[in-house]
C-alpha cells in the first residue's frame, strides 16, 4: 500500500481516451516518484476507463473517480483535490504532457523559494493544428491566455475552483489562479520549459472561443450542459442565461401542433417560446458542431425535447411530429436536407436564412437548391431574396412564404425609451450595434467633422475591427464611443438615446439586375430588428437604381436614412420634420419586426402545407 504521497496529481479529463495514455506514460517516465494520480472521468462517453485498465490495475498510485455525468473542469478539480493526499499538488491534463524531470524540477523550486506556487515554462504551437509548424517556448503564459494546468505546482491549501454553478468561463485565472495567488503569496518559476501544451481542435479553450469556431453553444453541446449557465469567455461578454431567459421557461399547454426543428437557430433563439405559448409542442435535431452563432440543444428556454441524431428516425416515428420546420443559416443545410431526403412522410418546411454564396463556396449549394425545390414548403427571408432564389429554379415551389428568420419574441418590446443624447448636446449620435461592415476609421473622421458621433457596441465586434477603431480614436478622439454588448432587455432603454443607426454601409452594383446581386443586396441583416426595437431610423448607403432588400422595405415603412454622403447625413440630421418623421415611423412599425406578430400567418402556412401533404 502506498505511503502518504508528496505529490497529488489532478488529471480532469472528458472523452480524451485517445490522448490519455501518452499522458500518463509521461508522468511514469518522471525522475521523481512519491506522487499520486487521481484521474477524475468527468461523465466521458468514449470508453475511456478500459482505454486505462490496465494502468489502474498495475500501479496503486493511479486512483480513479467517475462523474456519472460532465460536471465541468472546476468540479472535477476539486473532487480531486477532495482525495488529494499530497502536500503539493500538480495538475495534469490528460491531452497533455510533461518531460521527466517536470515534477523534480518544480517539487524543488517551491521548496527551495519556499513559495506558495510554482510554474514552469511550456511548448506549444501556435494556431496550429496540423502538426508541421514549429514550436513555440514560453516561461511565463502563453499570450492572451493564463498559467496552463500543467505548468503549475501549488500547495494544497483549502482553496476551490470555480465551479459551473458559479459561472462558466476558460479563464483559469478566473477560476483559480488569481483568488489562489491573493491568499497565497509567493509565485516562482523553474525558468524551463519542461512540459507540452498539446494542440488540438477540442481543447477547452478552442471550443469556448468566442472569436473562432466555439461559444457557448458549442460549449453546451460538446459537453452536454443541459441547465442554464452564467457564461464568459475572455474575449467575450458575459451571457447570463439564467437570469436573460428567465421570462421564457414556464411550461406551456400544448394541444397545438408538434412540430420538429432541425438545424440552429441563430439570433434571438428564444423566438420558439413564442410558439409554445401558443400551445404547440416543439422537439429538437440539432447540428453537432454550432459556431457562437448557432443555438442548438440544451437551451436555456422554453420546454424543447432534444432528439439524438444516432436514432432520430425511430424517434420521429414514436412522437409523430405534424411538421418538420428546418433552419436556417448555411451550417444546418447537410442535416436538413439528410433528414428530407428519408422521405418520412412527415412535411418538410425549409427556412433559409444566412450563407447562399458560403453554401456555394462550401460545396453545399446544390443541396441548398434541392432543399427548396423539393421540400414541401420554403421560407424565403424577404422579397428580395425569394426573387433571387427563383433565377436558379425551374418553377417555383408549390408553397411560399416570406418571413425574417431570427426576428426577436415581444417580450422584448419594451414601451419605454430614453431621452435622446442629442438633446443635450447638440450633435448627433448614431450607434451600430455589430460589425463595422464597410465603415472605415476615415469614414468616421469625416463624420467627426460633421459632429456625428459614432458609438460602437460588442466586444466581440470592437476586437474585431480593432485596428480600425483605434485608427478612428486617433483621428477623431472625441467622436468614438466604445460600450459593452447591450442585452436584449436592454435594447429599448439603451438605443433609444440615440438619433439613428448604421446597417451595413455596402455600395450595391447590380444596377437592378439580381443576377449581379451580392449577399448585401438581398440580406435582412440581424441588427434590423435590434434597431427597430428601440425606434430608431437606420443610415445605409443610398442605392436607389439598385436592388438592395432593405432599402426597399425600410423606405416602404418611412424608416430609412439612405445618404450619399456623410454631409448629406448631417444635412437629413439637420431636417428637424424629417428626424421627427422618421423616429415616429420607426416607432410605429418596430412590431413589424417582432416575432410573435408573424405567428399567425406562420401557422396558417405550416397548415397548408399539412394540408396538402396529407390529400
Amino acid at each position: 500500500m502506498q505511503s502518504t504521497p508528496e505529490v497529488s496529481l489532478i488529471m480532469p479529463v472528458y472523452n480524451q481516451a485517445s490522448f490519455i495514455r501518452s499522458s500518463i506514460r509521461s508522468l511514469l517516465n518522471q525522475t521523481f516518484h512519491d506522487w499520486e494520480l487521481i484521474i477524475i472521468n468527468d461523465g466521458s462517453t468514449d470508453g475511456l476507463k478500459s482505454c486505462i485498465q490496465d494502468f489502474i490495475d498495475s500501479d496503486p498510485r493511479i486512483h480513479y473517480l467517475e462523474n456519472p455525468r460532465n460536471e465541468g473542469l472546476g468540479h472535477s478539480i476539486n473532487r480531486g483535490l477532495d482525495t488529494a493526499k499530497g502536500e503539493f499538488i500538480a495538475y495534469l491534463p490528460a491531452d497533455d504532457l510533461i518531460d521527466p524531470d517536470h515534477l523534480e524540477l518544480l517539487l524543488d523550486t517551491i521548496k527551495s523559494a519556499e513559495a506558495s506556487l510554482a510554474y514552469s515554462g511550456l511548448r506549444y504551437k501556435k494556431d496550429d493544428i496540423s502538426g508541421e509548424g514549429d514550436y513555440m517556448t514560453v516561461m511565463d503564459e502563453v499570450d492572451d491566455h493564463w498559467l496552463q494546468l500543467v505548468q503549475v505546482m501549488h500547495r494544497r491549501t483549502t482553496d476551490r475552483w470555480m465551479e459551473r454553478s458559479e459561472g462558466v468561463t476558460d479563464d483559469l485565472g478566473v477560476m483559480f489562479w488569481n483568488r489562489f495567488t491573493e491568499g497565497n503569496p509567493g509565485v516562482v518559476t523553474t525558468r524551463r520549459a519542461t512540459c507540452e501544451w498539446v494542440s488540438h481542435l477540442y481543447q477547452r479553450h478552442r471550443i469556448m472561443n468566442d472569436r473562432a469556431s466555439g461559444g457557448i453553444y458549442m460549449y453546451k453541446t460538446y459537453y452536454g450542459v443541459s441547465c442554464p449557465v452564467r457564461y464568459k469567455s475572455h474575449q467575450g461578454s458575459l451571457l447570463d442565461e439564467v437570469n436573460h431567459y428567465a421570462p421564457f421557461r414556464a411550461p406551456q399547454k400544448q394541444d397545438g401542433l408538434k412540430i420538429l426543428i432541425v438545424g440552429e437557430l441563430s439570433y434571438n433563439p428564444e423566438r420558439l417560446y413564442s410558439l409554445e405559448k401558443r400551445g404547440h409542442k416543439l422537439y429538437g435535431l440539432w447540428i453537432n458542431n454550432p459556431l457562437c452563432w448557432n443555438p442548438t440543444g440544451n437551451l436555456a428556454f422554453g420546454n424543447i425535447t432534444n432528439i439524438p441524431f444516432e436514432n432520430w428516425e425511430e424517434e420521429v416515428r414514436r412522437i409523430k411530429p405534424d411538421i418538420i420546420y428546418a433552419q436556417l443559416n448555411y451550417t444546418a443545410i447537410d442535416l436538413a436536407h439528410h433528414v428530407m431526403k428519408k422521405n418520412t412522410g412527415i412535411p418538410v418546411v425549409w427556412h433559409f436564412k444566412e450563407g447562399p454564396f458560403y453554401a456555394r463556396n462550401l460545396g453545399t449549394w446544390e443541396k441548398l437548391m434541392t432543399l427548396y425545390r423539393e421540400a414541401d414548403g420554403a421560407i424565403y427571408i424577404n422579397d428580395v431574396a425569394r426573387e433571387w432564389y427563383h433565377q436558379f429554379m425551374p418553377a417555383p415551389n408549390a408553397h411560399e412564404f416570406v418571413m425574417d428568420g431570427d426576428l426577436p419574441p415581444a417580450e422584448w418590446f419594451k414601451e419605454s425609451h430614453s431621452p435622446r443624447l442629442s438633446e443635450q448636446d447638440g450633435e448627433m449620435h448614431t450607434l451600430v450595434a455589430g460589425r463595422l461592415l464597410g465603415i472605415t476609421a476615415h469614414d468616421i473622421e469625416q463624420m467627426a467633422r460633421h459632429r456625428i458621433h459614432f458609438h460602437i457596441y460588442g466586444d466581440v465586434f470592437q476586437h474585431q475591427a480593432r485596428n480600425t477603431i483605434d485608427e478612428a480614436i486617433a483621428l477623431a478622439p472625441d467622436y468614438v464611443h466604445l460600450h459593452p454588448s447591450c442585452p436584449a432587455e436592454e435594447w429599448t432603454r439603451e438605443f433609444s438615446q440615440y438619433d439613428a443607426a448604421w446597417l451595413h454601409w455596402h455600395r450595391s452594383r447590380n444596377g437592378g439586375d439580381l443576377s449581379r446581386a451580392a449577399w448585401q443586396d438581398f440580406n435582412s441583416p440581424a441588427r434590423l430588428s435590434t434597431y427597430a426595437i428601440a425606434g430608431l431610423p437606420m443610415i445605409m448607403a443610398d442605392n436607389t437604381g439598385h436592388r438592395v432588400h432593405y432599402q426597399e422595405y425600410l423606405q416602404r415603412l418611412g424608416m430609412a436614412l439612405p445618404i450619399m454622403s456623410f454631409s448629406d447625413l448631417a444635412r437629413k440630421w439637420h431636417d428637424k420634420p424629417l428626424m421627427e418623421s422618421q423616429r415616429d415611423n420607426a416607432w410605429r412599425n418596430r412590431h413589424e419586426f417582432c416575432f410573435d406578430s408573424w405567428i399567425d400567418r406562420l401557422e396558417d402556412f405550416f397548415r397548408t402545407v399539412i394540408d396538402n401533404k396529407t390529400k
